[in-house]
C-alpha cells in the first residue's frame, strides 16, 4: 500500500496540483502531468525546506511534501526489503511451501533459525505458500491447522495470470474462513497476500 500526499509537482518548469504516492519501489504522480519514477532510476535526492528533490535522466522533479520530505527521503534511500513487507522476524517459526526463488530461500536462512522447507510444520508463525494453479486455492484450508492462532498466511502468486488472480486468490481465503490484510510486491512477476484468522476466531 502506497502513502499519498496532495501537493504540487513542478517538472522541467511545468507546475501541477496532483497526488503523489510513495509506493514500494517508486513515486507515482498524478496531476496535469502524470510520473512514475522507480526508485532504481534515481540519481540524485534531497530534501529541504519541505521539498522533496528527485533527479532522474529526464530532469528533475520537485515535490512540496512539507513534514513528508525527508519521510520519503528516508525510505527512498533506504526500501524495505522483502522479509521486512512480510514482518518476518528471527524467533518467528516460518515454513515455505512451493516457493523455489532462491534469492528468498537464501534470505530467510540467514534470518530465521527455525525454517521448513518443502513442508509445513505445526505451530507455525508463518506459512509462505505458492498459489500458481486454480487446485492450489484448497490449500488455505489445509493450511490453517498448521498455524498458530495469531499466524498469517501469504500466498505468493504470479502476477498477470486470470485463474490465480487478486480477486481469485481472496474469495478462496475467505471462503476458508480467513481475511486479507495486506498485498506486497514480492518480486518482478509475483505478488504476495497475507491473510489471518478473524479477530474473533483466535
Amino acid at each position: 500500500m502506497g502513502q499519498d500526499v496532495h501537493c504540487i509537482a513542478t517538472w522541467n518548469g511545468r507546475r501541477s496540483i496532483g497526488t503523489a504516492s510513495l509506493e514500494t519501489e517508486e513515486i507515482i504522480f498524478r496531476g496535469e502531468f502524470r510520473l512514475r519514477i522507480p526508485f532504481k532510476t534515481i540519481t540524485d535526492l534531497t530534501s529541504e525546506d519541505g521539498r522533496l528533490r528527485v533527479k532522474i535522466a529526464e530532469g528533475t522533479v520537485t515535490f512540496n511534501l512539507g513534514a513528508r520530505a525527508d519521510q520519503w527521503a528516508e525510505k527512498i534511500r533506504n526500501p524495505k526489503g522483502v522479509l521486512d513487507k512480510l514482518g518476518i522476524k528471527s524467533e518467528m517459526l516460518v515454513s515455505v511451501l512451493g516457493v523455489n526463488d532462491q534469492w528468498f530461500l537464501d534470505e530467510l536462512a540467514s534470518r530465521v533459525e527455525d525454517l521448513r522447507l518443502g513442508k509445513v510444520a505445526r505451530s507455525s508463525d508463518v506459512i509462505v505458500a505458492a498459489i500458481n494453479t486454480p487446485s492450489q486455492l484448497t490449500l488455505f484450508e489445509k493450511l490453517q491447522g498448521s498455524l498458530k492462532k495469531d499466524g498469517a498466511i501469504w500466498a505468493v502468486r504470479p502476477k498477470g495470470v486470470p485463474e490465480v488472480s487478486e480477486a481469485t486468490v481472496m474469495n478462496a481465503a475467505r471462503d476458508a474462513g480467513l481475511v486479507d490484510v495486506k498485498v506486497v510486491r514480492f518480486s518482478d512477476t509475483h505478488t504476495a497476500e497475507k491473510f489471518v484468522r478473524p479477530k474473533l476466531s483466535r
